[in-house]
């Protein structure tokens, strides 16, 4: 059996992007390493092995097959054991953060590691991660430094699993509709799309920093439509684009809040990992002297919005402007979010008189996390301590086939004009769309994946069997949030009134105008003693 030295020496192999020696190393010790300690509960050689799969070379694909291994040798053994089951159902919701249930966590991992969806393996290996981390009193593993737990999170958080198989992060752009970088900063996957008239060591008028909502990633900023419509208009302003996936979370890819399972610690940890990250973009890419601070938009999509909304006074509290040193929080965008403020429908705390301007983005149709009336509380608060405020009320919006296959193509999907039309007339079949367009019940309690596959009619070299197809899984996605949007409960939904927010956001952080902001405009404000 080789030593740990002798596989820490081979694993680093990996850091020089020998793929294909890293395989046959795992491939050659993993039945004799990995499921043995497994096997024989070896839990001090497992966490030995974990933090060398973890170290500084960041060997995404070893640290994969190793988590793939473990979870087969346990699964095998409690399945004898355990004979509760719970459907794909509960385990979709699970996953998607919508609400969580006592379940036998293993069969759990089991399914999730093994689902068709990406997303949903990923959440099973962060899963596989957190059981693991909670190993027995008297194990090393309950001494492995946190900083080497959190490569694990960071190096699983940056894999890129398609249905060929796993494959290592890239700093490549070109996957992406909207270009931008992949890196992984202070542990927190980051992507950065900076201007290119600011490449050249001149400055942008501000940045964007943008966090994702549930069951999403930083990466989706720069794929799903409503988003890229709403960075095009970013864009075009000449803004930087900076977006964070959690570094820590349940495998739900929610954002944490403070008083969670561990107290506030997640909170901080991924608070103070985001703004490590963010200086570290920032001292890189501005120039080191002169000029004022640079001008930072905080953007938040749902569980995003929420966690956003705490940064300012944390980063204020933890010192950050010294912190960051070039750039300074002016603004802040919550979208499909009461802010922190507000927590079921109740006020929370008050914002103080110096907190950025907010704009808030909501949807009426939703009751329940982002109602109207905790937006207006929210609302209300913010004007009463003095923060220039302004809200943007989102309604249903009917389909087509024109505006269905075009927002689909901006989002890298190959859509014809036959296929989308022949999907929107398979939804008004099911009953799910109305022939005026009009989306008439939750698409996300609406079996309308059974006719997905009408979108590629049309493209040339469809595979016979759909289930192959290495697109389906982008398509659909982009499809649920096109039904979503359209729908207009709770769903990022910024891409139509883009000009109006940034413009407003824009002109409240004074940047790029020659004259004053423009003063607060409340006429949209859902007044709360009015609902």
């Amino acid at each position: 059996m080789p030593s740990a030295l002798q596989l820490q020496s081979q694993t680093a192999a990996c850091g020089q992007g020998e793929v294909g020696t890293l395989q046959e190393i795992v491939g050659a010790v993993m039945a004799d390493v990995v499921v043995k300690t497994v096997q024989e509960r070896h839990w001090e050689g497992f966490a030995a092995l974990v933090v060398i799969f973890a170290a500084e070379t960041y060997c995404r694909v070893s640290y994969v097959l190793l988590a793939t291994a473990v979870c087969q040798a346990k699964v095998d053994a409690a399945m004898k054991k355990e004979k509760a089951s719970f459907g794909l159902h509960e385990i979709t919701a699970y996953s998607k953060g919508e609400f969580q249930f006592d379940v036998p966590p293993l069969q759990l991992v089991r399914f999730l590691i093994l689902s068709a969806n990406a997303r949903r393996r990923q959440a099973g290996f962060l899963q596989l991660l957190a059981l693991y981390g909670k190993a027995g009193k008297g194990t090393l593993m309950t001494r492995v430094p946190e900083a080497d737990m959190l490569r694990v999170r960071t190096a699983v958080l940056s894999l890129h699993i398609g249905p060929q198989g796993l494959v290592l992060a890239s700093g490549s752009s070109s996957k992406f509709p909207v270009p931008a970088e992949q890196d992984v900063l202070n542990g927190v996957e980051t992507f950065i799309s900076w201007p290119e008239s600011a490449s050249s060591g001149g400055r942008p008028p501000a940045a964007l920093l943008l966090f994702h909502g549930c069951s999403n990633s930083g990466a989706d900023w720069f794929r799903k439509p409503e988003e890229i419509q709403f960075l095009r208009a970013a864009q075009r302003r000449g803004l930087a684009l900076l977006a964070f996936t959690t570094p820590v979370h349940l495998g739900n890819f929610c954002w944490p809040s403070p008083g969670g399972e561990k107290g506030d610690e997640d909170f901080e940890a991924a608070a103070s990992g985001v703004r490590g990250a963010l200086a570290e973009v920032l001292k890189a890419r501005l120039p080191t002297e002169g000029g004022s601070a640079l001008p930072l938009l905080l953007v938040g999509g749902s569980s995003g919005g929420s966690f956003a909304s705490r940064l300012p006074e944390h980063w204020q509290r933890a010192e950050a402007n010294e912190t960051l040193g070039v750039g300074k929080v002016s603004g802040l965008l919550v979208v499909i979010s009461p802010t922190a403020f507000v927590r079921r429908g109740e006020l929370e705390g008050r914002p103080p008189p110096d907190y950025p301007p907010t704009g808030l983005v909501f949807m009426p149709r939703d009751t329940s996390f982002a109602s109207e009336g905790s937006v207006a509380l929210a609302a209300t608060a913010l004007l009463a301590a003095g923060v220039p405020t302004k809200a943007w009320p989102v309604g249903p919006r009917p389909l087509s086939s024109e505006s269905l296959a075009a927002q689909l193509r901006s989002a890298g999907v190959d859509v014809k004009d036959e296929g989308a039309s022949k999907f929107l007339e398979a939804l008004v079949e099911l009953g799910l769309v109305h022939e005026s367009g009009q989306v008439l019940s939750d698409p996300r309690r609406f079996p309308w994946h059974r006719v997905s596959w009408k979108l590629t009619e049309g493209l040339v070299g469809q595979r016979p069997d759909r289930s192959a197809d290495p697109n389906r899984e982008h398509r659909v996605r982009c499809v649920e949030e096109l039904l979503n949007r359209a729908w207009a409960q709770h769903e990022f939904a910024a891409g139509d009134i883009a000009d109006e927010v940034l413009d407003w956001a824009l002109a409240q952080a004074k940047v790029g105008l020659s004259g004053g902001p423009e003063g607060v405009n409340d006429a949209a404000l859902p007044r709360h003693d009015d609902l």
